[in-house]
């Protein structure tokens, strides 16, 4: 199963994907900057303000939160409490960390299956200043937290398979990596 997760890892579209993720983050992070400049300058400067600035930044925020938690969630940086697990032998922290990403993987499927809903139900919604689709706001949801799921099945593959010989586990993050001997 280890097999499973380091080609899931490794495969060439997975790498694709995730640098195209990488990359749509960079980009609605400038332009998030630049609207939100653009928009104190107009505001303090010329005494008149754009009446989409705050729509669009508020957007992008939600695209940029939601795609940069797959982020997260493959390096292992989310917020974590473990201090309970840090004294446990290995295979009990093993065990933690597997039953853990069930419940994320059981609760991303579920968001993503209910974001595909509301997407389907604003079909036909527009925002009011931009007036751009909001089935393209509410997007966000769903591809992020499917993604957020993949990357959590990837750890759960490579990490349920492993014994303690093989990997170092760092358990105040989701890492898993193989050992060097």
């Amino acid at each position: 199963m280890q097999r499973i997760g380091n080609f899931l890892d490794n495969n060439l579209i997975v790498i694709l994907i995730r640098k195209l993720v990488e990359i749509f983050i960079t980009v609605a992070f400038v332009i998030l900057i630049l609207v939100v400049f653009g928009q104190v300058i107009a505001r303090y400067v010329f005494n008149n303000s754009f009446s989409w600035s705050e729509e669009l930044a508020r957007y992008l925020q939600v695209w940029i939160i939601l795609l940069g938690s797959t982020i997260c969630c493959r390096k292992g940086t989310h917020i974590a409490i473990d201090f309970a697990i840090q004294k446990l032998p290995y295979n009990w922290k093993k065990i933690i960390k597997l039953i853990t990403f069930l419940f994320m993987m059981f609760y991303l499927v579920i968001l993503t299956l209910n974001g595909f809903k509301i997407v389907s139900v604003i079909y036909a919604q527009y925002s009011p200043a931009i007036h751009i689709p909001m089935r393209l706001v509410y997007l966000a949801v769903p591809i992020g937290c499917g993604l957020m799921f993949f990357e959590i099945l990837i750890l759960f593959f490579k990490l349920g398979w492993l014994n303690k010989n093989e990997s170092t586990l760092n358990f105040h993050s989701n890492v898993v990596e193989k050992r060097e001997n």
